[in-house]
């Protein structure tokens, strides 16, 4: 942030209330904050960039878990799309590092809705591409916005907390797991009933 003359240690990245917004939002709020108007190409071109080296210096893996939740669900003809609040070019890049890209047919992402979480709108058209009705559709997030954008869509909520670890937050969820391996077809399908 303080390449484009934002200051990053005034916005609240602690309170979790930017995470799973997009870009475009975040810059929206610095610009409320601080007045400060950051030009959004430039800045997503740069953050982008260091979001790829920080993946390509991880090299990360998706778990196994995740791979096997994933390749069920496929052979089982569940549609599988991703709403994501990143471009993308990020999402597919990151996709693309987990060798996972192969089980998502729909990709919907920030430049294709207006709005992004907690508005539905990303669920929503992934629900739409699919001719799906939103009540049949299950949301994974691992964001509090994310979980009240699915909920707002209709759809059911999974909160996968691993990695951020906040329960508490993501209680508002259908269901709340912290492993894939607590994730099968079978309780998905309960969900929905």
């Amino acid at each position: 942030f303080s390449e484009f003359g934002a200051d990053a240690t005034m916005v609240d990245f602690e309170g979790h209330q930017h995470h799973g917004k997009s870009l475009k939002d975040i810059l929206s709020f610095i610009r409320e904050q601080q007045g400060v108007d950051i030009d959004l190409a430039a800045f997503t071109v740069r953050a982008n960039q260091v979001s790829k080296e920080a993946v390509l210096a991880d090299n990360p893996m998706a778990a196994p878990e995740l791979v096997q939740l994933l390749s069920a669900l496929q052979q089982s003809s569940v549609k599988i799309g991703l709403g994501t609040s990143s471009e993308h070019s990020r999402a597919d890049f990151i996709l693309a590092q987990l060798k996972i890209s192969q089980f998502f047919q729909i990709v919907v992402a920030s430049e294709d809705v207006a709005e992004h979480k907690p508005s539905p709108n990303l669920f929503l058209e992934v629900a739409r591409r699919f001719r799906v009705e939103p009540k049949r559709c299950i949301v994974i997030e691992d964001a509090p916005n994310g979980i009240a954008a699915a909920h707002r869509a209709g759809m059911k909520a999974v909160a996968y907390c691993e990695f951020h670890g906040w329960p508490d937050q993501l209680s508002e969820a259908d269901l709340v797991v912290k492993h894939w391996r607590e994730l099968s077809l079978i309780n998905l399908e309960k969900l929905l009933i």
